[in-house]
């Protein structure tokens, strides 16, 4: 994984760059070497006859600032935060210019606009407002081609929906976005939250705009109730045979062992003790429709001498 942070600060500085990536008219210094084997997308525009093979400078339309300096962050370090401390010289200058006045030097990575998570340190953040970086990150991944990418933000989507849920502004931040990912895998996982979730949204117009929609959702949740109910009922009733079958178990236990127990001791009587006879054993098995054995014990040749019966 790429991992060179002193070679973000020289970008953030403008040192050694030669690429320039201009988004909301802000140019962000890159360099080719770093962002070019990141990106085939990149590589290819920076070679041939394309423009911005021969002016250098890559026009990003389609995502703000933030998104972008995110990721170029991740093409550096391999990893994105969600602070916006990101500044670049070529920024500070263009401030400086604008205002027509001077500023105190500032480090290339310290913005003084502050974090967005120190701005809103007295709220907590919603999960809209935690998912939205990580579902643009998604959408730039696969606009640039870089699955490992699309890989990260899933994974940080994931953690996130980990969190305490809040459904302020999904169902708002779902529409505009969904429509932007390619990833299958994320796809997925933002129609599981909204499964998951479904009681928040199944009256929602901009998540399901057409009363159709809409009334086929609240009809699912009805019979999803009745086969969770009759699940319920399920569980509870093999739960009960269970426990009387693991009764008829012990039972069944219990009786081998007295069982067991006598025929053990009838073992070592060679002789009856009434009539000093040689002493004879049968053992009855329960069939099918019974599970009481019966035992014959007998002295002599026949059973009209000593016998005794033993039903257990």
């Amino acid at each position: 994984m790429t991992n060179n942070p002193a070679m973000l600060e020289d970008a953030q500085a403008g040192e050694y760059c030669d690429l320039e990536l201009e988004c909301e008219g802000k140019k962000l210094t890159v360099h080719k070497i770093v962002v070019c084997n990141k990106s085939g997308v990149i590589k290819k525009a920076c070679k041939g006859h394309f423009v911005e093979g021969r002016t250098n400078t890559i026009r990003i339309q389609d995502f703000s600032s933030v998104t972008v300096k995110r990721w170029i962050e991740y093409m550096y370090v391999g990893d994105y935060g969600l602070d916006n401390q990101l500044e670049w010289i070529s920024e500070l200058a263009r401030i400086t210019d604008n205002a027509c006045d001077s500023i105190e030097p500032v480090s290339p990575t310290t913005s003084s606009a502050g974090s967005v998570l120190d701005a809103t340190a007295s709220t907590t953040p919603t999960t809209a407002e935690v998912l939205r970086p990580h579902l643009e990150m998604s959408t730039i991944a696969h606009y640039y081609m870089m699955p490992e990418l699309e890989a990260l933000a899933l994974q940080k989507i994931r953690t996130s929906l980990a969190q305490p849920w809040s459904p302020a502004g999904v169902d708002e931040l779902i529409p505009e976005l969904c429509p932007k990912i390619r990833d299958e895998a994320t796809l997925q996982q933002l129609c599981e939250m909204v499964i998951d979730h479904i009681e928040t949204f199944e009256k929602s117009e901009s998540l399901f705009p057409d009363r159709f929609s809409r009334r086929v959702i609240a009809t699912l949740r009805e019979r999803m109730g009745h086969i969770k109910q009759q699940l319920n009922e399920a569980t509870l009733s093999f739960g009960r045979e269970q426990m009387t079958l693991k009764t008829q178990l012990l039972n069944s236990d219990q009786r081998f062992r007295t069982l067991k127990s006598n025929l053990e001791n009838i073992k070592d009587v060679p002789e009856c003790r009434h009539c000093s006879k040689t002493f004879h054993v049968q053992l009855e098995l329960g069939g099918e429709d019974s599970s009481i054995c019966t035992f014959h014990g007998w002295a002599g040749e026949d059973l009209n001498t000593c016998y005794l019966m033993y039903r257990h």
